[in-house]
């Protein structure tokens, strides 16, 4: 009846995996557990690959990287059961019922999202970054979320029926890092299919050092302007996203392009506030918009 689906990239999930199986060995009801690894390093492959033997653990190794969207499509069409539970590799259980709170909330067409957290004790500089971001701008609880159900989807933590994946599914074309998530809610939102927010959290241990951060970040605002692309320039997916109503606030004072074209000023000089020992949320906030001021304006320069 349920479908543990686990996209892997670089990370070894045994921990993950271990207490997954043990909760679910104490079920009534059918469950298995998907790991797919999306073409990992050697060493984190040969550290995964024993979790196989475990009884109704499924591991399997694709041949290339595929990206975050298409590896979940994968997962779902691989999956026995019509409950789907996807977990991000990087993520830590922090409940001894954390399956059993998912079971109380089976039923057909439903999304339910149980949230994240970050450990309270920040950590050592140069991770601090990701840590603040996160736990600031990321972590909210089921009743704030509930404001905004469809733009607080994250795939991090979730749990759907399958016919709503095999029905909308993750739009493969945003194959990049980052806001495959967004574009779901989006597709959720415009379906009309309900999603539910409930305090079931995890915890993310996937903390990076505020270079590799910063650079996923610029990544994930051009994913951020390809998915606004993808749905057509709709307004309502611009509604959607905080940094996107900001921008068109910009464009619409006729500030956007000027940002985007001075933004090779300073944004160098703000990345280098942003991996020192004391960030600045304000000063990160910043740094996004000019990266989607310049991505815009770069990409209506060529004719995109």
């Amino acid at each position: 009846m349920l479908s543990i689906c686990i996209p892997i990239y670089n990370h070894e999930v045994g921990t993950l995996t271990m207490e997954l199986h043990r909760q679910a060995s104490e079920l009534n009801i059918p469950v298995e557990l998907q790991l797919l690894d999306d073409d990992s390093d050697v060493a984190t492959k040969k550290k995964n690959r024993p979790l196989d033997a475990l009884p109704f653990v499924k591991y399997a190794e694709l041949p290339e990287n595929v990206g975050r969207s298409k590896i979940r499509n994968l997962l779902a069409k691989r999956s026995s059961y019509q409950y789907l539970l996807f977990i991000d590799c990087d993520m830590q259980v922090r409940s001894g019922e954390f399956l059993d709170q998912y079971t109380r909330y089976m039923q057909p067409g439903k999304v339910v999202c149980g949230g994240h957290r970050y450990r309270k004790t920040p950590p050592e500089h140069p991770e601090l970054l990701h840590w603040l971001v996160g736990s600031s701008r990321e972590v909210k609880p089921a009743a704030k979320r509930r404001e905004r159900p469809h733009c607080s989807f994250m795939t991090a933590n979730f749990m759907t029926d399958g016919k709503v994946l095999s029905e909308i599914g993750f739009r493969e074309e945003l194959n990049g890092y980052g806001h495959e998530d967004t574009l779901m809610g989006y597709a959720l939102h415009k379906a009309g299919i309900p999603v539910h927010h409930i305090d079931n959290p995890l915890y993310h241990n996937g903390l990076e050092p505020a270079p590799a951060f910063l650079e996923k970040t610029e990544k994930s605002i051009d994913n951020l302007w390809r998915s606004y692309k993808l749905t057509g320039k709709d307004p309502v997916y611009a509604r959607m996203v905080t940094i996107l109503r900001t921008y068109f606030r910009l464009k619409k004072w006729g500030l956007a392009t000027l940002l985007g074209k001075s933004s090779g000023m300073f944004l160098r000089p703000v990345a280098k506030l942003l991996r020192s020992r004391h960030p600045s949320l304000q000063l990160y906030d910043l740094y996004k918009l000019c990266l989607l001021c310049r991505i815009a304006s770069q990409a209506s320069g060529d004719g995109r």
